[in-house]
């Protein structure tokens, strides 16, 4: 009988522990709706979410609960600065770093109302490089992608332009760490050396290429 109870006991303590192991796992999740329930990444540096912040109190919220949030706010597609809730204070240092992959740690710290969330901005020292463009028919029959992940991730492009070359077009900012790989993607139309491409490091040094067929084609640059 004494045995059974051990082995109850030990049943018990062992589901326990499963417990607190799956309750402190770290899960990942899409969006920009913030629970504090479970450690958790939010999107990725690749795919970052966009959109202002929520948040769900569903209760079972951990005082100390760090979420790290990818977000990324296109200001080329008219894309703003994200809003907080009001419930959400910046502790610093640093604000929302327009045009760039933005790494935020947000934390549940209660406080008088019980809702308090603390979150500050912990991306490293990005530099900014652009990307423009010229059509020597200003016809805007290009459309033009970018990416900073793998080069066949080409589902979700951390900028896209549709109808891109015509005279006044806004060059595109890049904001990132030294060294990160970027693909340029251009439907080309039907005409060779038609639209030219350039890219501009953080110091200033150009480097363009010119369309030589009526093909799509793929540049690749590294922010620098």
């Amino acid at each position: 009988m004494e045995g059974i109870k051990q082995l109850n006991t030990q049943k018990i303590k062992t589901a326990q522990a499963l417990q607190v192991a799956e309750n402190s796992a770290t899960v990942s999740h899409t969006g920009v709706n913030i629970n504090f329930q479970r450690p958790g990444i939010y999107n990725s540096s690749q795919s970052p979410g966009s959109g202002d912040f929520s948040w769900g109190a569903i209760g079972g919220e951990k005082i100390g609960m760090v979420q790290r949030i990818y977000h990324f706010a296109n200001t080329y597609e008219g894309e703003i600065a994200p809003t907080f809730p009001s419930n959400w204070l910046n502790v610093g240092p640093g604000t929302y770093d327009l045009g760039a992959v933005n790494i935020i740690e947000a934390q549940w710290v209660g406080g008088y109302d019980g809702t308090r969330i603390e979150y500050s901005f912990v991306q490293p020292t990005l530099l900014t490089n652009t990307l423009g463009w010229s059509d020597a028919w200003n016809d805007g029959h290009h459309s033009v992608s970018l990416w900073t992940s793998q080069q066949g991730s080409e589902t979700d492009p951390v900028y896209a332009k549709t109808n891109a070359g015509y005279i006044g077009d806004a060059d595109m900012i890049i904001k990132g760490i030294a060294g990160t790989t970027v693909w340029v993607k251009v439907d080309a139309d039907s005409y060779a050396h038609e639209f030219t491409i350039t890219y501009t490091d953080s110091a200033g040094a150009p480097s363009s290429h010119t369309m030589v067929g009526s093909h799509p084609q793929t540049f690749t640059y590294t922010i620098s």
